[in-house]
């Protein structure tokens, strides 16, 4: 089941985004999706946008939640729903940026999008029946993936996530046989002994196709499959063998590196034992594939790894700094030629304003003239800013649309180098606080400013 929520943006959308794709909550932006936009400049693309929309309203964005029952989807599969999702509602017809967050006990997606059609340069509208609709393809999908769906007696009422939960009574088994599977792999040598051991903790265990479990007081007996890919028997082999021999992270290329959980200012890790024993298994395993990542990168101790670490952040703010000056300018040059065809579009009627001996009277009669007369002075102060702050004649029309041509295809390339710069970056800001968790900050040299990605 997944019941869904949208939120109309009206201020600043950047920081919608910015929640959306928090590291800590997309497992270090492995599920993180757009179309039609970067999730990095999305903001900057959205206004873009926006400004070749046709009026109406103040919305600049929405911002959709769908959310699943505890449990009843892995993060791989809600993620995918959630594109389908987004594919039916916007039609591709919309630039988003849709994450899949995994840090609460219950899996949710959640999807912002611009506000404009690129198509119609319109504005998406809101109302009951999009709603409507929009969870009418999420129930499909849920029933597509053999997921539950919410079905109501007379009519179709929304219901919220706090009253399905409030609705659900008892503790779910699934998450008692997660966290006990999870505790005997650690302890057993192979898997004969977790069998014993699940027994032992009161499982009842049934091997037919799939490996069962039932606890003392279950009615019925649950597949370890359906609570985690991590669970089939094939895979609780794996981890058995794993945790004993090589603490390697599965299905995970050695390039791919996460920070460590912070459990000392974690409250709800800290309250629950399962949730404890998991974030110190998982910080055990990252520590384990960060000195192998070091090794494999040839940073052989620390004082090569701060080095390196340096070097990244330098390269991070020249291709910064290189992208902002290309953006910076091409919103300089896109604001003179909008300028310089004002001026162009409105002179005639200038120079019949100026002719006029009385030119209040003038106005007045010829009220049309107004908004020219206004626009030209307008575009005329614009030209004696722009050469008072860059010393030099005003361009001409052909001139600025051929070095707006050539910057737009430097930035290409340049957008291409922030994005390599920027994952070194992020990369080596998550190596530092996983090594100055082990080796303290007198250590590992940086500052603690860095620390945020």
């Amino acid at each position: 089941m997944a019941v869904t929520k949208i939120i109309p943006i009206r201020s600043t959308i950047d920081k919608s985004i910015d929640y959306i794709c928090n590291p800590n909550k997309t497992e270090e932006c492995k599920y993180i999706f757009s179309e039609h936009c970067f999730p990095q400049t999305a903001g900057i693309e959205f206004e873009i946008y926006l400004q070749k929309a046709r009026a109406g309203g103040n919305t600049i964005g929405r911002h959709l939640i769908q959310s699943f029952s505890p449990d009843e989807t892995t993060p791989e599969q809600a993620h995918e729903i959630g594109k389908k999702l987004a594919a039916e509602i916007l039609g591709g017809q919309y630039a988003y940026v849709m994450s899949t967050h995994v840090d609460r006990h219950h899996i949710h997606n959640h999807f912002v999008w611009c506000a404009v059609n690129l198509e119609t340069h319109t504005r998406y509208r809101s109302n009951k029946i999009t709603y409507h609709k929009i969870q009418e393809v999420s129930d499909r999908l849920c029933a597509e993936n053999s997921l539950s769906v919410i079905t109501e007696k007379s009519g179709r009422r929304g219901m919220g996530y706090a009253e399905y939960q409030a609705d659900k009574q008892g503790v779910s088994w699934k998450s008692k046989l997660r966290e006990a599977i999870d505790r005997y792999i650690i302890s057993s040598v192979d898997y004969n002994e977790f069998l014993q051991q699940m027994q032992s903790a009161g499982y009842e265990i049934k091997q037919n196709k799939y490996i069962l479990f039932r606890a003392p007081d279950q009615e019925r007996f649950t597949r370890s499959k359906t609570i985690g890919e991590n669970y089939t028997e094939e895979r609780i082999k794996e981890r058995i063998q794993g945790e004993k021999y090589a603490l390697h992270v599965p299905n995970r290329s050695s390039d791919s590196v996460r920070r460590v959980i912070d459990i000392a200012n974690n409250e709800k890790i800290k309250s629950s034992p399962g949730y404890l024993h998991w974030a110190k298994l998982q910080n055990l395993k990252i520590n384990a594939q960060t000195l192998i990542y070091l090794q494999e990168h040839g940073m052989a101790n620390i004082d090569e790894f701060n080095k390196r670490y340096e070097s990244s952040m330098e390269k991070f703010s020249s291709a910064n700094k290189a992208l902002s000056s290309t953006d910076d300018r091409i919103k300089t040059l896109e604001e003179l030629r909008k300028q310089l065809r004002n001026y162009g579009r409105t002179k005639d009627n200038y120079k019949i304003y100026q002719s006029a001996k009385d030119k209040d009277k003038f106005l007045r009669e010829n009220y049309r003239f107004e908004s020219d007369v206004m626009i030209h002075e307008a575009a005329k102060k614009h030209f004696n800013e722009y050469i008072k702050v860059h010393g030099k004649p005003l361009p001409s029309t052909k001139s600025v649309a051929e070095e707006l041509s050539s910057l737009r295809a430097a930035k290409q390339k340049q957008y291409a180098d922030y994005k390599t710069a920027k994952g070194e970056r992020d990369t080596m800001m998550k190596l530092a606080v996983n090594l100055q968790s082990q080796f303290g900050d007198n250590v590992v040299k940086t500052p603690k400013k860095d620390m945020t990605i």
